[in-house]
């Protein structure tokens, strides 16, 4: 489902056109300052971590971590995200690889989720070292959704195979360029509406 907005609403009513760059820059910010808050706890070199112990990390706050242990894949348990079908021709078809892992003498399980399209076999091949944090709970309903077979209970680990600093520093700099839309949408219609106000006036 697709939501149709005539562009032209804004050069009548420029009103609107400057609030959606003010509000489009408080979000924005807002992407910015999460996003930077992680890459800054996500430290300068991965942390050894026991699976079967550590603290989960809150989904916010992840670690960049290396188990300490092996883990056991299960190859018929797993889904890919697609992409929508615009995302398609500039990202692929697979937005994500998803597999659910046992962790050898605990009751916990690990989800390793690989950005992008990846076997079961080459997945098992990686290193254990990625972005670490506690599954969430919407992710985690999308997933028993799509048909991931996960307990309705107890604690499920996520570990990002494909997240690194890097790929949260590469989100940081995209994220600097977008505050240009928001500014061009505010001295565009800013100065469209002053001239509107203006014209009002006796």
């Amino acid at each position: 489902m697709y939501l149709h907005v005539d562009a032209s609403i804004f050069e009548k009513r420029p009103v609107l056109g400057l609030l959606l760059g003010v509000f489009s820059m408080v979000f924005i910010g807002w992407i910015w300052i999460a996003a930077f808050d992680e890459y800054r706890g996500l430290g300068n070199r991965p942390q050894f971590v026991d699976l079967a112990s550590v603290f989960p990390p809150r989904p916010d706050h992840g670690r960049w971590a290396t188990a300490k242990e092996s883990v056991q894949i299960d190859c018929h348990n797993g889904i890919q995200e697609l992409n929508d079908w615009e995302q398609r021709f500039i990202t692929g078809r697979v937005r994500s690889t998803n597999y659910v892992a046992r962790i050898p003498n605990s009751d916990r399980l690990l989800v390793l989720e690989y950005e992008g399209d990846i076997t079961c076999g080459a997945m098992s091949q990686l290193p254990l070292t990625g972005v670490l944090e506690e599954l969430r709970s919407r992710r985690r309903s999308w997933l028993q959704g799509e048909g991931l077979v996960l307990p309705e209970t107890g604690t499920i680990l996520k570990l990002c195979l494909s997240c690194t600093p890097e790929s949260e520093k590469r989100l940081l700099l995209y994220c600097a360029f977008l505050p240009l839309l928001s500014i061009f949408l505010i001295a565009r219609y800013g100065k469209k509406y002053r001239q509107q106000i203006e014209w009002r006036r006796p």
